[in-house]
C-alpha cells in the first residue's frame, strides 16, 4: 500500500490534490475561545496576531469556573482546532487522478488485500486516494468513505480507470465473484457466501434470506433461520455501539445474552472476562468453573466470626435473589447454582429468624 501523507495536501504517490473550498465560516476566538479557530497546520494563527492570543489565552485563564484541566483543553483547541478539523473532515470535489503508484504494474494472480480478496481499487472522492477496500481507507484516513457514493474503480488488471461494475469493460476480467452494486462491494473468496439485505442496508455473510438467515423486524438485524423462534429479541440490537471499542454494531457476533459485540472486540475480552459487559450475564458454559469453586469452598473453613454471617444476593445470570452463606469472594446462587452474583447486604442467622418470627407475630395481629 502506498505511503499515506497528510490529508488535504497530497496523495499516496505525492502528486497534489484539489480539495475544493473550505465552507467553513471564519471564527473570532473573543467570542467563543472554547471552539476551534483558523489556524495553520503548525498552531500558528493565520488570521490574528500575537496579542489577541494572549487576550484569548487569558480570558481562559481567568474563567473561574473552568477546572485546570478544562482550561488546558480549551487553549489547545484554541491553538490547533481548526487544523485538525480541516484534517478530519472529508473534501467531496476531490478529482480523479491515477499515477504510476496506485497502478499495479506486476499483477499478481490472487489480488487484493488484507481484508478481501479482489481485482480491483475504489476511488475515494472524500481524499482523492486509490485503496483495494474501505477498510483499508479508514484505516488510513482520520475519516470514514461512504461506501454507498463510490463510482470510480481501478482494474488492477489493465489499470483501467471505469465506473464501478462486476467486470472490467476493458480487459473483461472478473473483479470479484460477488458484487454487490448497492454497497460496491467484490469478493473473489470462492469460501464464501454472500447476500445483501435491504432491510439492513449492507452485505452479510450467508447464502440468502430466508435460506440461512432471516430478517427481525424488532431486533432490525439479521438472525440465523436456526434461532428464528428461540432467539432472544433486543429491539433496535445493532443500533447501538460495541460495548468494548464503543463503534458500529453492524459487524458483529452475538453472546448467550442476546446482546451484539464485535467478534475481535468479544475474543480480546474474553481472555480476561467471563461476563457480558452490557447485563453482566455469563458468556460461557461456566459449570465446570461452579463445580470446582464448589470443591474449593468446601473444604475452605470461614473464620468464627463469619460462621452465622449469611449473604443476601442477586444473581446476574437467573436474575433472581437468594440467601446463602457469606464469603469474602464467592457467593453460590441458590436458584441456579452460579457464582456470577453481587452481594446486596449481609446479616446473621439468628437476626433473620428473629425478623421473620415478628413477620409471622405481625400477619396474626392484622
Amino acid at each position: 500500500m502506498s505511503d499515506q501523507s497528510p490529508a488535504g495536501h497530497r496523495s499516496a504517490d505525492n502528486t497534489h490534490l484539489s480539495n475544493g473550498d473550505s465552507n467553513i465560516p471564519p471564527y473570532d476566538p473573543v467570542l467563543d475561545v472554547s471552539n476551534s479557530r483558523n489556524v495553520t497546520p503548525f498552531g500558528i494563527n493565520a488570521d490574528h496576531d500575537q496579542e489577541d492570543i494572549k487576550r484569548s489565552i487569558l480570558s481562559i485563564h481567568r474563567d473561574k469556573n473552568l477546572t485546570l484541566e478544562e482550561k488546558t483543553k480549551r487553549i489547545q483547541r484554541l491553538m490547533t482546532g481548526k487544523w485538525v478539523q480541516e484534517r478530519n473532515t472529508p473534501k467531496e470535489d476531490t478529482a480523479v487522478v491515477v499515477n504510476d503508484t496506485d497502478k499495479d504494474i506486476e499483477a499478481t494472480k490472487e489480488m487484493g488485500c488484507k481484508h478481501y480478496r479482489r481485482g480491483n481499487k475504489i476511488f475515494a472522492k472524500c481524499c482523492g486516494k486509490w485503496y483495494v477496500c474501505r477498510f483499508c481507507h479508514n484505516e488510513n484516513e482520520t475519516h470514514e468513505i461512504n461506501r454507498h457514493k463510490i463510482e470510480k474503480m481501478l482494474c488492477m488488471k489493465c489499470n483501467e480507470v471505469q465506473d464501478c461494475a462486476k467486470e472490467c469493460q476493458n480487459c473483461g476480467e472478473v473483479l470479484g465473484k460477488y458484487y454487490c452494486d448497492i454497497c460496491h462491494f467484490w469478493d473473489n473468496d470462492e469460501s464464501k457466501s454472500i447476500y445483501h439485505c435491504h432491510l439492513c442496508g449492507i452485505c452479510r455473510i450467508g447464502k440468502g434470506l430466508d435460506i440461512d438467515f432471516y430478517h427481525c423486524m424488532r431486533c432490525d438485524a439479521c438472525i440465523s433461520i436456526d434461532q428464528k423462534n428461540s432467539h432472544k429479541c433486543i429491539e433496535k440490537r445493532l443500533q447501538t455501539d460495541c460495548p468494548i471499542c464503543f463503534e458500529d454494531l453492524f459487524h458483529s457476533t452475538r453472546q448467550k445474552c442476546g446482546h451484539p459485540i464485535h467478534n475481535y472486540c468479544f475474543e480480546e475480552y474474553r481472555q480476561t472476562n467471563y461476563v457480558c459487559p452490557v447485563c453482566l450475564k455469563s458468556v460461557d458454559d461456566m459449570s465446570a468453573f461452579n463445580a470446582h469453586l464448589d470443591e474449593v469452598l468446601s473444604q475452605e473453613v470461614m473464620p468464627e466470626q463469619y460462621k452465622d454471617v449469611q449473604a443476601e444476593i442477586s444473581c446476574n445470570d437467573c436474575e433472581k435473589k437468594s440467601s446463602t452463606k457469606y464469603h469474602f469472594i464467592y457467593h453460590k446462587c441458590q436458584e441456579c447454582g452460579s457464582y456470577n452474583t453481587k452481594v446486596l447486604g449481609t446479616f446473621r442467622t439468628e437476626e433473620k429468624e428473629t425478623y421473620s418470627e415478628s413477620e409471622d407475630d405481625d400477619d396474626e395481629n392484622k
